[in-house]
């Protein structure tokens, strides 16, 4: 591509602010992390050739990580290309935290200055703007227009900087808010009221995953209704880990239920996100001795944690949001690879641990299944039967349309001997997903696959090796069954096989994939 026409790209949608070290997407109107410049520029439609100069040129410029931006002094003009919000600033002395809702100062005073009475806390109203979004949101107060400010709603929350390992905290106001640093503090509630201590949003989530989130969870008829509704949250209050799991589940349940409401629909991912940092840590505490005990929370927390990155990279997807400091398009195609294949593994491998009774105990049927998957180099004319006849033909012709395309590469990566074992695997994991109509049976042939594929295999899939690309693009037929099933499955095969059509290196190689899954 031209030079001028990158700078030109670069022009439009990039503004640099040498000064703070930042690239701000001018149509999005927040700063770009620089790991995520490749798979950002994507979403704006700037593909492989475009987008490799632009990333030359953006490669030149001194872009530091998220938690080494600088910013501005207080009081300073607004910074162009980003958006204002109305928000507090903290008035203890010494203190900078500034946030955008009254629900966050609250928590931040409790955390932070150890004042657990809303009455109490003392904050101004400011104009703010940060640079990053996500977990790498940092406000800064700025300069605003000056008319008299209107408190914000506490219910509409954009702040997700807090990651502790307090559940968001309550409904109660920030009753201390002044207009400016030099006014008196005003309470804005009656003091004679005593002010609520439930966190009603938390019980909410929590009523919604007993009622509506827990139903859609079943892998097989062996898991009861009852298990993932009662069961499950009873095992909740015993691990905080999972509670947090189940409150993040259910906030990114209603984020994609409110996906036509933009602000709603931000607002419950952001509190997901909140949980999901919240559970990780005592989750991988939990981890480090899985006995008969926690084994059930484990593998539930495994389940939950799975389906909560998949529904939050679906809405990083369709609503342009970017919210992880080093993850790019192919790393989100391995996470979620990773993410089935080491719930699985941890499944199995906790097996023996389980009540005797537990709904989480795979029948022998189902081992005896996977046993005889681990052996794929063979597959029985009757296991043949069970693939639908123009799957299976698409499978058998994969190699003859493959190797051309690897001996056309001037330094191939990999030969047809390298990708024959996932083909193998691949129509050995299919015959196992269209045994029956079971979505148990779909499920086994999904995860059987990842549990198979040999070493060479995840090695060439993790350097984006086009000939791996485009069986894992063909492994995403059977991904996309699961979306007649999962409210949270649709779309993540179209989302996934985007990611590998941008990362193919031509048109002869994306004409093998182009009308998947």
């Amino acid at each position: 591509m031209p030079a001028d026409r990158s700078s030109k790209f670069s022009d439009e949608l990039i503004a640099h602010l040498e000064e703070y070290g930042v690239a701000i997407c001018k149509k999005c109107q927040f700063a770009i992390q620089p790991s995520a410049l490749p798979s950002h520029l994507l979403r704006h439609q700037i593909y492989r050739n475009e987008r490799r100069e632009l990333l030359q040129r953006l490669s030149k410029l001194k872009l530091p990580e998220p938690d080494n931006v600088s910013l501005p002094d207080s009081n300073s003009d607004p910074l162009p290309h980003l958006n204002v919000h109305r928000g507090f600033k903290c008035e203890q002395l010494g203190c900078e935290h500034a946030c955008v809702s009254s629900k966050r100062m609250s928590q931040h005073w409790s955390e932070q200055h150890d004042e657990h009475d809303s009455r109490n806390v003392k904050a101004r109203s400011a104009y703010l703007q940060t640079f990053f979004r996500g977990n790498k949101i940092r406000y800064f107060e700025v300069n605003g227009p000056g008319e008299t400010l209107a408190m914000p709603s506490s219910s509409k929350d954009n702040d997700a900087s807090n990651t502790s390992l307090s559940p968001p905290s309550g409904t109660e106001p920030v009753s201390s808010i002044s207009k400016s640093p030099s006014d008196e503090v005003t309470p804005l509630i009656d003091e004679s009221v005593i002010p609520l201590t439930l966190d009603m949003q938390t019980l909410q989530y929590f009523h919604h995953y007993t009622v509506n989130t827990s139903l859609t969870l079943r892998r097989s008829m062996t898991e009861s209704e009852t298990f993932w509704k009662v069961d499950i949250p009873r095992q909740a209050f015993r691990y905080p880990f999972l509670m947090y799991a189940i409150l993040g589940l259910s906030a990114m349940h209603h984020a994609m239920q409110s996906i036509d409401e933009l602000q709603t629909c931000q607002s419950h991912y952001e509190e997901a996100m909140q949980y999901q940092n919240a559970a990780l840590v005592d989750f991988r505490s939990a981890m480090r001795m899985p006995d008969a005990e926690n084994s059930t929370a484990l593998i539930a927390f495994g389940r939950f944690f799975g389906v909560q990155r998949c529904v939050q990279h679906q809405l990083e997807w369709l609503l342009s949001m970017s919210t992880s400091s080093d993850e790019n398009d192919m790393s989100k195609l391995l996470e979620f690879f990773f993410l089935l294949r080491g719930g699985h593994e941890m499944l199995l491998t906790l097996q023996h641990l389980l009540p005797r009774h537990s709904d989480l105990i795979l029948s022998q049927e189902v081992v005896a299944s996977l046993r005889e998957l681990e052996d794929h180099e063979t597959v029985s004319d009757a296991q043949l039967a069970n693939i639908p006849n123009d799957m299976r033909e698409r499978f058998a012709s994969l190699p003859a349309k493959v190797a051309p395309l690897i001996a056309a590469q001037p330094f191939p990566e990999a030969s047809l001997d390298d990708l024959q074992p996932a083909v193998n695997a691949l129509t050995t994991a299919a015959s196992l997903s269209f045994a029956s109509d079971d979505v148990r049976n779909i499920w086994d042939g999904i995860e059987g696959w990842l549990r198979i594929l040999p070493d060479q295999y995840i090695h060439m899939l993790s350097g984006a090796q086009p000939g791996a690309l485009v069986i894992f693009a063909h492994w995403l037929m059977l991904t996309k069954r699961l979306e007649d099933h999962y409210w949270f499955a649709k779309g993540s095969a179209t989302r996934l096989h985007s990611i590998v059509m941008a990362n193919l290196p031509d048109d002869e190689w994306r004409a093998l994939v182009v009308d998947l899954p």
